[in-house]
């Protein structure tokens, strides 16, 4: 009956808290985040056992595992073909935190209530987690209870051991002087090699830096929309975020500030999160090297991260995209990308895409 103890505890309310807030959508409800998690008894369990537990209870809720090392692991799940989330998963036998990383399409924001800030999303983002949790204790066959708060739990270190060595920063403060000071702005030229539409433009300024979380404002230039979209940057993933340039043209940008921090550089091998590619594709990390690159900013001494892509089901499609190449040149000195370039081929082999992103002017402050 462990099983089932374990479900009964995982679902039992915290405490009577009062009504939940109006977020100004029914749809919202407030971000479990941190969700963490403590088992009861576990004198046999080790973390081979709960790692081995979680790798296979995760797919079984449609969990994908994208990144797996140091007790931690990156998970993605997909619903209705379009809401898409990643969380991270750190484990240890006292018990594991699962963490929010980002999303999309499931409405995530942050609200001013009540003098105070407070983190949103669709209300089935918890259920969802709170599903894998009380799969993974029911897989484990142990009790346990969990919180949802900033108190860690006993014995739980929730920083991967890559990252052990790096002290944790003050709140509003930035974790490491390699990050950008708020009012850094970088200009970006896009071209489209392929089929040689004009040349856009493209800025991206920095509005806050809370730890290892950049806070971004993106602005294209002769935009409808003037004060341009906000976009929140964890420096220390390997992840590819995006932004519209137009309409019908999506820039990706893979870990901007990836020289910030060592433990979130880039190495051969490694599984980057796309959580807006949606699923199907299997990439990784191909090359990590030196470089000496030119753009119209100036000559930087860069880091070149070559990631190669590759879809799963599609054959002679010449819609579809089957494969990619994707580069991106990183500067210390500018504390971000400096260039990058995407490009694509469609089932037959034929190239439909090959974009290049360039730095023409970048501002410390």
């Amino acid at each position: 009956m462990k099983w089932l103890a374990a479900a009964i505890a995982l679902v039992a309310p915290l405490a009577v808290m009062g009504a939940a807030p109006y977020l100004g959508d029914q749809r919202l409800a407030v971000i479990d985040d941190p969700l963490r998690v403590e088992f009861h008894g576990t004198p046999a369990l080790t973390k081979e056992k709960i790692h081995q537990v979680i790798a296979i209870v995760a797919p079984s809720k449609d969990w994908k595992v994208l990144a797996d090392a140091d007790d931690r692991l990156v998970l993605t799940r997909t619903a209705n073909n379009k809401h898409v989330m990643r969380i991270e998963l750190v484990y240890d036998v006292p018990g594991y935190v699962i963490r929010y990383l980002d999303s999309s399409n499931l409405m995530y924001r942050e609200l001013k209530q009540d003098g105070g800030e407070i983190r949103a999303i669709h209300r089935s983002y918890n259920t969802w987690i709170r599903e894998l949790a009380s799969a993974v204790n029911a897989g484990l066959g142990i009790s346990a209870s969990f919180a949802v708060s900033a108190a860690p739990l006993k014995k739980i270190d929730p920083v991967p051991a890559a990252e052990k060595s790096a002290a944790a920063p003050a709140a509003g403060k930035p974790a490491s002087e390699r990050l950008p000071e708020v009012g850094a702005l970088w200009r970006y030229s896009f071209r489209d090699q392929k089929y040689r539409k004009p040349e856009q433009f493209f800025s991206v300024d920095v509005t806050g830096v809370d730890g290892w979380t950049v806070h971004e404002r993106h602005r294209r230039e002769h935009s409808t929309l003037p004060d341009g979209q906000k976009a929140t940057v964890n420096a220390q993933a390997l992840a590819f975020g995006t932004h519209r340039l137009q309409p019908e043209s999506v820039t990706y940008e893979l870990a901007p500030y990836l020289t910030a921090s060592e433990p979130g550089a880039a190495r051969v091998g490694q599984v980057p999160a796309a959580p807006n590619l949606g699923v199907g594709w299997r990439m990784k990390v191909t090359s990590v090297a030196a470089d000496q690159t030119i753009v119209p900013a100036g000559n930087f001494k860069t880091i070149r991260v070559d990631v190669t892509g590759e879809a799963a089901n599609v054959s002679s499609n010449i819609l579809a995209a089957k494969r990619f190449s994707y580069t991106a040149w990183y500067a210390p000195e500018a504390k971000r990308y400096v260039m990058l370039r995407h490009q694509v081929w469609n089932g037959t082999g034929v190239m439909t895409a090959d974009d290049i992103v360039r730095l023409v002017e970048y501002r410390p402050n």
